[in-house]
């Protein structure tokens, strides 16, 4: 590992007890506070997860326990993953913007006994969902007004900490910790991250402390991450990949910044000014979009400039792309372009920005290019939580756009004869929770994970994600979504027959919903209106009504899952139109393609 100590750690708590002892004083990472940025060093780390670690143990929790963590991208989100683990338990993260059923899933399927939640909403949230479990006993809170009493014993987090502090005054209790966190070893399990399946609730994937520390020397392998680099971290952290993102920045000895939010990255970026970052596609499309029309809102000419400006680096990168050098006309050209515009478009990101790792969703090759002609480089990759994060990533130096990258070290990957992806690496997960059933089929007897996408493989072993062979969604803010869920949802409204969700690769989900004929035209001649279902598709009651349905449906979802826009189609899916099999199930690629005017219509 890039920087890491000499010492060989068999569990992740050891990977930060390593840094530690080596540089307890200097710089591990920065988060805002009352507005100005505040510095924790290594040593600070160490001692508030040890601290943690110790108060949970006085609290009853116990190796193999299972601690779920609800909370947004913050340092003490951190803190708390390592004390959990330091002392044997199981993280289990939950996104922050998860639905109170959604929680009830998480916490009963994985029998969690305590809960470390962020805010007053979140431990409502999380209240509401305890009834579906009998072993949820006690919440750590880390905002204030979320620590009035309530329906479960509440401990605030800055308690816990000092009284863990307290405790490790006695040589005794030192004694204890030290021996708790050396029974850790590899192949106990770390964390269990909750991944959509394509169908049903989502299922808990395991993994190891080796699966973990083995991901993380694969990608610090890959990358040069130097102790002078630091990180804007942005992702959310029950995402498995910024898991893995601390986890190199602690084994790199990097600084790392936390991000408040998707709404402050704009801010966070010109005041940290990051040498590098993680995000999802849909932040660089919005850097697009905003570039392209200050562009064009500042008149014919600067807009002429900014395509002439962008053209000069797109030639110039094509030919570096090749090894080659821009000749001196395009050289001459470049300098100016850079000069007038495109160092203006670079500023975003601040003047440090060495690379840009883009997953969760596909990039489109038009905004790659165009961010490669700005000057920034984008490296997609690709992976999943089964795998233990990323399987694959474009390296510097040598990204092929269209591609997200050859194989991470020790990694591998080929293509089943249906063309799905299939993966194989030191991360993969030891099985997922309480379905043995379905850990036999996302892994082969040969060790191979099956990822439900289809693509394809160049002689050099870049790999093409060409097509989702499960139904799941890949939003463009990298949120997976199993359609079926809410496509079931919406035919409880009485005037749909059918509903079929996108938004895969897209901004947000739409739906393309066909009237239920029986009770829509019964409808209609309530009314004395003419019984045509290409009339009622159109008519602005009926849609008010379906409207009013879908809202209701919304209330039950996560943000990213909510429909944004739906589509009345006057007639339905039929197996005329090859649009439903035999069977009557709906061949979504089918209507895809027939529908796709209605679709694109949604997102205009």
């Amino acid at each position: 590992m890039s920087g890491a100590p000499a010492s060989e750690t068999a569990s992740v708590f050891g990977l930060l007890e390593s840094r530690a002892r080596a540089h307890a004083g200097h710089v591990a990472s920065r988060t805002r506070r009352g507005g100005s940025w505040e510095w924790t060093t290594w040593g600070d780390l160490r001692d508030a997860a040890a601290a943690l670690s110790t108060a949970l143990v006085l609290r009853g929790v116990k190796k193999g326990d299972r601690v779920a963590l609800m909370a947004a991208t913050r340092e003490e989100w951190t803190v708390t993953d390592f004390a959990v683990m330091a002392l044997g338990a199981v993280t289990v993260p939950i996104y922050p913007t998860a639905t109170a059923p959604q929680v009830a899933h998480v916490l009963d399927d994985a029998a969690c006994v305590l809960a470390l939640v962020e805010t007053a909403a979140h431990r409502a949230i999380v209240e509401r969902a305890r009834s579906a479990t009998s072993v949820l006993r006690e919440l750590i809170v880390l905002e204030q007004g979320a620590a009035e009493p309530g329906a479960l014993p509440v401990t605030a987090y800055t308690a816990l900490v000092k009284s863990g502090r307290d405790a490790l005054e006695a040589p005794e209790e030192r004694r204890r910790f030290e021996e708790r966190r050396h029974s850790v070893t590899g192949e106990d399990v770390a964390t269990v991250v909750y991944t959509s399946g394509t169908t049903g609730p989502p299922r808990g994937v395991k993994l190891t402390h080796a699966a973990l520390l083995a991901q993380t020397r694969a990608l610090l392998s890959t990358f040069e991450v130097r102790p002078d680099d630091e990180q804007l971290l942005i992702l959310p952290l029950a995402h498995i990949f910024a898991k893995i993102l601390v986890l190199t920045h602690v084994a790199s000895g990097a600084r790392l910044a936390y991000s408040e939010g998707p709404h402050r990255l704009t801010r966070d970026l010109g005041e940290i000014e990051p040498t590098f970052f993680a995000t999802v596609p849909r932040f660089l499309e919005k850097v697009y979009t905003v570039a392209n029309e200050s562009a064009r809102a500042e008149g014919p000419l600067r807009a002429a400039l900014f395509t002439w400006a962008i053209d000069v680096g797109k030639r110039r990168a094509a030919r570096r792309s090749q090894g080659l050098e821009p000749r001196r006309l395009l050289s001459a050209q470049a300098r100016y372009a850079d000069r007038l515009v495109l160092a203006r478009v670079r500023s975003a990101f601040g003047s440090r920005l060495r690379f840009v790792i883009s997953g969760a969703a596909p990039l489109s090759r038009e905004l790659a290019e165009w961010l490669l002609a700005c000057g920034i480089t984008v490296l997609e990759g690709y992976g999943l939580t089964e795998i233990g994060g990323a399987s694959h990533v474009n390296r510097p130096g040598r990204p092929r756009l269209g591609t997200v990258g050859q194989p991470l070290p020790g990694y591998a990957a080929k293509l089943a004869p249906d063309g799905e992806v299939l993966l194989r690496g030191p991360s993969t997960m030891q099985g997922y929770v309480n379905d043995d059933a379905a850990t036999r089929t996302a892994v082969d007897a040969e060790g191979w994970v099956h990822t439900g996408d289809v693509g394809k493989v160049d002689d050099d072993g870049y790999l093409e994600i060409v097509d989702r062979k499960k139904d799941v969604l890949v939003t463009a803010g990298g949120s997976n979504v199993a359609p079926q869920n809410i496509e079931a949802r919406l035919l409880e409204s009485p005037w749909v027959a059918q509903a079929v969700v996108f938004g895969d690769r897209r901004p947000y989900l739409v739906a393309l919903l066909t009237l239920d004929a029986v009770m829509c035209r019964r409808w209609a001649e309530e009314r004395g209106r003419k019984a045509d279902l290409a009339l009622l598709a159109n008519d602005p009651e009926l849609v008010a009504q379906i409207h009013l349905d879908v809202d209701a449906v919304n209330r039950h979802l996560a943000s990213f899952e909510t429909i944004k826009r739906f589509a009345l189609l006057p007639e339905p899916f039929s197996r005329d139109t090859l649009e439903l099999t035999e069977l009557g199930k709906l061949r979504r690629d089918v209507i895809r393609v027939r529908r796709a005017a209605e679709i694109e219509a949604l997102y205009a």
